[in-house]
């Protein structure tokens, strides 16, 4: 005889794993091309504005790693070394995968629950505030060796870098914000 077997039905627990499988990679894949995009976008602009200045278009980068390298002697100890620039794009890169991927996360809540974009609307300001805040007291403040201006510029193109692409990849994000249709 032949033997025939029923057919192939996924259960509940397997759909649901599948959709967290999916779910999960698309926050990595935003996260990381989200993350990228606003780093790229914050060192073009940093490279053009430093340049515009006068400076080495490395001037910020170099500035932001003695920050972080030598702390309150960052200003005594500037130079435009490699160790310095190479330390800040690491952490800077790094940090942006990392607020990328948040963000992304936050993203897919709001598809799921429309209520939450006000709390994601809520995260993207204090996220540009302590930005600036943080880079504005490490480099203008603490090292003297930034200007607001730049600080201010550098974190609201990061900031838009990384909200354009996630936009971009979920358009349909805004519509809650909206509030209800009306007939």
């Amino acid at each position: 005889g032949v033997s025939r077997s029923a057919p192939a039905v996924a259960s509940m627990t397997e759909i649901g794993e599948a959709i967290m499988r999916t779910r999960f990679s698309g926050i990595l894949r935003e996260g990381l091309f989200g993350g990228f995009a606003a780093y790229g976008a914050v060192v073009l602009a940093l490279a053009v504005l430093n340049a515009i200045q006068g400076r080495s278009v490395f001037h910020t980068a170099a500035a932001m790693g003695s920050v972080l390298l030598y702390g309150g002697e960052a200003q005594a100890a500037f130079a435009l070394d490699p160790a310095p620039i190479l330390a800040y794009n690491g952490i800077h890169l790094l940090g942006s995968i990392v607020v990328a991927s948040l963000a992304a996360f936050m993203i897919y809540e709001t598809e799921a629950h429309r209520s939450l974009w006000y709390v994601g609307f809520m995260l993207l300001v204090a996220v540009a505030f302590f930005g600036i805040a943080w880079f504005g007291i490490a480099g203008v403040e603490i090292a003297g060796l930034l200007e607001w201006s730049t600080v201010v510029v550098a974190t609201l193109v990061w900031l838009g870098a990384m909200t354009g692409y996630l936009l971009w990849q979920h358009p349909t994000v805004l519509e809650g914000a909206r509030g209800p249709k009306v007939a």
